[in-house]
């Protein structure tokens, strides 16, 4: 599992020598709990994810694009308006 501040990045699977699935949960404040998944590739260090998500009232497309450095993945998420947010996931629990 990968964590960050509100959530945990989980099961990221290799489904071939570059290919990927994963899954997402996230925590809001005043939306409760939010779940994404999706496949991916991988290519040296950079990770390039595209997924769905599941929860009602949010835009259904979001994607990450990360760069892993030893135990941390770092990078950016998109979701409809294109917009990047920073984002960080470590190996370990927050």
């Amino acid at each position: 599992s990968w964590y960050a501040c509100r959530g945990a990045l989980r099961d990221i699977r290799h489904t071939g020598p570059t290919d990927l699935e994963w899954d997402w949960e996230f925590s809001g404040s005043t939306r409760g709990t939010n779940r994404a998944s999706g496949t991916g590739t991988i290519s040296g260090e950079r990770i390039s994810l595209v997924g769905r998500q599941s929860m009602p009232g949010t835009t259904p497309v979001i994607n990450f694009d990360l760069t892993r450095q030893g135990d941390v993945l770092r990078g950016v998420s998109r979701g409809h308006n294109n917009l990047p947010v920073t984002v960080e996931f470590r190996r370990t629990p927050p």
